[in-house]
């Protein structure tokens, strides 16, 4: 009796997750929205090492071999030289950049994901939804 009852209570919590994630990914379906600054760092965490070619950080002419000025760089800045994370479209940054021994405050928005971006993101989701539900079948 005390295992069906366990049982009965294991089955209850899969269930009110899986309804969860099923509630949250309805939720996120539209929202799968964002973009990309367009630059990498090097080793040394300070110097550019690309641009994307057509980004707004492109745009607002950084090159590679520029340096970042960390000091003035926000975090969401920060997280996304670090961990190359996307970045929310309202996600403006202030920062100073060095090309050569001048300085330059600059101010610079990510550039939207495209449509191929956008879908590879869906797929994605759909995939962790996928493997998710496959982990609590199992449990």
């Amino acid at each position: 009796m005390k295992q069906s009852l366990l049982g009965t209570l294991a089955l209850a919590c899969v269930a009110a997750l899986a309804l969860f994630w099923i509630v949250l990914a309805a939720i996120m379906w539209g929202n799968i929205d964002g973009g990309y600054y367009g630059w990498n760092l090097g080793s040394d965490s300070r110097t550019i090492v690309y641009v994307t070619p057509g980004s707004n950080v492109d745009k607002a002419g950084i090159v590679a071999g520029d340096r970042v000025d960390w000091a003035t760089l926000p975090l969401l800045g920060r997280t996304n030289l670090a961990l190359e994370e996307s970045a929310p479209l309202d996600g403006r940054l202030a920062l100073t950049v060095f090309h050569g021994n001048t300085g330059r405050a600059i101010s610079i928005v990510p550039t939207r994901w495209d449509d191929h971006q956008q879908i590879q993101t869906r797929i994605s989701f759909i995939v962790q939804s996928v493997l998710i539900a496959i982990g609590m079948i199992l449990v």
